[in-house]
């Protein structure tokens, strides 16, 4: 990049550098530690203060739409997420498995289904994501044996409120469902 030294050269490893017009520069500072500028042509020391423990943290920034604000994590890895959902007495006719919603400030990214019917084989299973108004089938079985497990690899990512469901159809009273599901959280806030 234009302007910048050589890392290795020793006064590249310490202090702050700006962006000044087409070139990085070196700024610098008192021996009081305070960031010296010129205004209008005079010499003055601006302290830089912190006045809010985040104002000055380590972190990430990101465009909201509106403004930059500092981000905890950026599409980043902050959890293994793993739920099971079973029933074991299903009513006759159409059933739903529901995990629980994706909260506020999280995307859950699903990498791994397994679904389990026992009993008489139903006319169909899927598993399914509600997302607003919207559903979208990520597996569906026409008819499933009985007993057997399916393993489903995938990625899928859910936002927040978005659900993740078993359905099934055609189900006989008393048989039993259960929809797994693995993946991992990831904070967006």
């Amino acid at each position: 990049m234009s302007g910048i030294p050589d890392p290795a050269e020793e006064y590249f490893k310490d202090g702050l550098w700006g962006w000044v017009t087409s070139a990085w520069k070196k700024l610098v500072a008192t021996a009081d530690g305070l960031l010296k500028v010129q205004l209008g042509g005079q010499d003055a020391d601006v302290e830089v203060k912190q006045t809010t423990p985040a104002d000055l943290t380590p972190g990430v920034c990101g465009w909201d739409g509106s403004q930059w604000r500092k981000l905890t994590l950026l599409f980043g890895y902050t959890g293994i997420y793993v739920s099971s959902v079973t029933n074991t007495n299903l009513a006759a006719g159409t059933n739903t498995l529901s995990d629980t919603a994706v909260p506020a400030g999280e995307i859950h990214v699903i990498t791994n289904i397994l679904i389990r019917y026992v009993g008489t084989a139903p006319t169909q299973i899927s598993a399914r994501i509600t997302s607003g108004g919207t559903t979208v089938d990520l597996y569906v079985l026409r008819p499933p044996v009985t007993a057997i497990s399916y393993d489903r690899q995938g990625w899928w990512v859910l936002g927040p409120d978005d659900v993740l469901k078993l359905v099934v159809l055609g189900a006989t009273a008393g048989d039993d469902a259960t929809i797994d599901i693995a993946g991992f959280r990831m904070k967006i806030t």
